[in-house]
Protein backbone atom coordinates (compact mmCIF):
# COMPACT_ATOMS: atom_id res chain seq x y z
CA UNK A 1 0.00 0.00 0.00
CA UNK A 2 1.05 3.41 -0.82
CA UNK A 3 1.10 6.10 2.12
CA UNK A 4 0.30 10.01 2.11
CA UNK A 5 4.12 11.49 1.64
CA UNK A 6 2.48 15.33 1.17
CA UNK A 7 0.52 15.85 4.36
CA UNK A 8 0.03 19.50 3.33
CA UNK A 9 -1.79 19.04 -0.12
CA UNK A 10 -5.24 19.25 1.25
CA UNK A 11 -8.22 16.66 0.44
CA UNK A 12 -10.76 17.32 -1.87
CA UNK A 13 -13.66 15.69 0.50
CA UNK A 14 -13.56 13.86 3.70
CA UNK A 15 -16.05 11.06 4.18
CA UNK A 16 -16.74 8.21 6.86
CA UNK A 17 -17.57 4.93 5.44
CA UNK A 18 -16.46 1.59 6.99
CA UNK A 19 -15.91 2.76 9.91
CA UNK A 20 -12.96 4.83 9.13
CA UNK A 21 -12.47 8.06 7.97
CA UNK A 22 -11.28 8.75 4.52
CA UNK A 23 -9.67 11.53 2.77
CA UNK A 24 -10.59 12.12 -1.12
CA UNK A 25 -8.14 13.69 -3.46
CA UNK A 26 -9.29 14.05 -7.44
CA UNK A 27 -5.48 15.01 -7.77
CA UNK A 28 -3.06 14.10 -5.22
CA UNK A 29 0.71 13.57 -3.66
CA UNK A 30 0.35 10.06 -4.67
CA UNK A 31 -1.56 9.56 -7.95
CA UNK A 32 -2.40 11.83 -11.01
CA UNK A 33 -6.25 10.22 -10.79
CA UNK A 34 -9.13 10.44 -8.60
CA UNK A 35 -8.37 8.08 -5.40
CA UNK A 36 -8.89 8.03 -1.53
CA UNK A 37 -6.81 7.98 1.29
CA UNK A 38 -7.51 6.15 4.92
CA UNK A 39 -7.08 9.55 7.10
CA UNK A 40 -5.54 7.80 10.24
CA UNK A 41 -2.96 5.19 8.28
CA UNK A 42 -2.12 7.51 4.95
CA UNK A 43 -2.68 4.15 2.96
CA UNK A 44 -4.64 4.26 0.08
CA UNK A 45 -7.05 1.07 0.42
CA UNK A 46 -5.88 -0.78 -2.42
CA UNK A 47 -8.53 -3.19 -4.02
CA UNK A 48 -10.95 -2.03 -1.35
CA UNK A 49 -12.02 1.69 -2.42
CA UNK A 50 -14.58 0.89 -5.37
CA UNK A 51 -16.50 -1.51 -2.43
CA UNK A 52 -16.42 0.99 0.50
CA UNK A 53 -17.03 4.12 -1.95
CA UNK A 54 -20.04 2.03 -3.34
CA UNK A 55 -21.52 1.85 0.63
CA UNK A 56 -20.55 5.29 1.28
CA UNK A 57 -22.51 6.22 -1.79
CA UNK A 58 -25.76 4.43 -1.31
CA UNK A 59 -25.90 5.88 2.24
CA UNK A 60 -26.20 9.23 0.52
CA UNK A 61 -28.53 8.08 -1.88
CA UNK A 62 -26.70 8.77 -4.88
CA UNK A 63 -27.74 6.80 -8.39
CA UNK A 64 -25.11 4.31 -8.56
CA UNK A 65 -26.66 2.12 -11.63
CA UNK A 66 -25.21 0.55 -14.13
CA UNK A 67 -22.13 -0.18 -11.16
CA UNK A 68 -20.71 -2.88 -13.19
CA UNK A 69 -19.69 0.17 -15.37
CA UNK A 70 -18.85 2.37 -12.65
CA UNK A 71 -14.88 3.12 -12.10
CA UNK A 72 -13.47 3.31 -8.87
CA UNK A 73 -12.43 6.85 -9.72
CA UNK A 74 -16.52 7.86 -11.27
CA UNK A 75 -16.67 6.26 -7.57
CA UNK A 76 -14.28 8.86 -6.13
CA UNK A 77 -15.27 12.01 -8.22
CA UNK A 78 -19.24 11.11 -7.18
CA UNK A 79 -18.06 11.34 -3.36
CA UNK A 80 -16.60 13.86 -3.41
CA UNK A 81 -19.59 16.23 -5.08
CA UNK A 82 -21.74 14.56 -2.69
CA UNK A 83 -19.67 15.04 -0.07
CA UNK A 84 -18.82 18.89 -1.14
CA UNK A 85 -22.75 19.80 -1.57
Amino acid sequence: MQTRKNKSLSPDAEIYTGGRWYLLYSKGPLKKYPYMVDKETGEIPEGSQRPLLKDYLLRMGADIEPWPVKTTHWCVKEAIRIANR
